[in-house]
């Protein structure tokens, strides 16, 4: 019996930094499937966690009522020991084995759900201080099922967001401007936004008679003839549908003729068409 209460001491005490933070963030994480995850999801996720991964499960252990004060009815806490397959996001790196604590809702019988030895999970994670070998799960939805699809997706984000210039988060629109053309049905605008980084976008919109619209998003001071619109599923894309306001603010189109006002607004239509919607339907933020 000394034994087992010694046991029982010592699988407490490693557990404790990870129940502390599940404990002060109250939040309950399920593994669920990636299949409904838009562009948009796995970019969101990925800018909130310090730490991603694929990792393989070694031992999935329930934990007793006594070590989950905090669990939502309905689901059982599991202490997950997982193998690191890959290591996609982590500056100061992660050892090869580590540990997470895991909320999963029961069967519809109320029984917990068994999470078999070599179960692959995507997950997203924050460092726990002091202990190198555990993470805390970033949020409810950021332990999914893994497939290679996915995984790779999120490599490609994270490499996007961590080279030397990644495409900035977009603040406002600050400035417009409208020049018609030399013959009727040609003109070009110009809109200018604001970032976080400081670094300058314009978006420029191009018509020409009995032709569609031609749009392009120039990253820098001067405009590029040889710019495009956003590669689809691009960090640039991403920031650019998911961070444009729907409409261009009074202030900025204010400073227009009225008909200077009513061109640019439908031009800035172009733009966001050809975007396309920003769809998530996961809320992280």
């Amino acid at each position: 019996m000394k034994w087992i209460r010694n046991t029982l001491l010592i699988t407490a005490l490693s557990l404790s930094p990870l129940i502390a933070a599940k404990a002060q963030s109250n939040q309950e994480v399920k593994t669920i499937s990636v299949s409904d995850f838009t562009y948009a999801d796995f970019v969101d996720i990925t800018l909130m966690s310090p730490i991603i991964a694929s990792v393989e499960v070694t031992r999935a252990k329930k934990l007793s009522a006594k070590l989950a004060p905090d669990l939502q009815e309905g689901k059982t806490r599991f202490y997950i020991e997982a193998k690191v397959s890959s290591l996609i996001r982590g500056a100061d790196g992660l050892a090869g084995n580590i540990s997470y604590l895991l909320d999963v809702p029961n069967d519809e019988k109320g029984h917990a759900k068994r999470i078999p030895e070599k179960t692959r999970f995507l997950i997203f994670g924050q460092p726990v201080s002091g202990h190198p070998d555990q993470i805390m799960l970033t949020r409810p939805d950021s332990n999914l099922d893994w497939d290679p699809k996915s995984e790779a997706v999120v490599s490609g984000i994270t490499r996007e967001i961590l080279s030397n210039s990644p495409a900035p988060q977009i603040t406002s629109i600050t400035s417009a401007f409208y020049v018609p053309g030399s013959v009727p049905g040609e003109s070009e605008t110009q809109i200018f936004l604001q970032t976080i980084s400081k670094q300058p976008i314009s978006l420029n919109i191009l018509r020409r008679p009995q032709e569609k619209p031609q749009w392009a998003v120039a990253l820098g001071e001067m405009t590029d003839e040889a710019a495009t619109p956003p590669a689809p599923n691009s960090l640039l894309w991403y920031r650019l549908a998911c961070g444009l306001p729907r409409n261009i603010p009074q202030s900025v189109l204010s400073t227009l003729s009225a008909h200077d006002m009513i061109a640019v607004a439908d031009d800035y239509k172009v733009v966001l068409a050809g975007l396309g919607a920003c769809s998530r339907n996961h809320h992280f933020k």
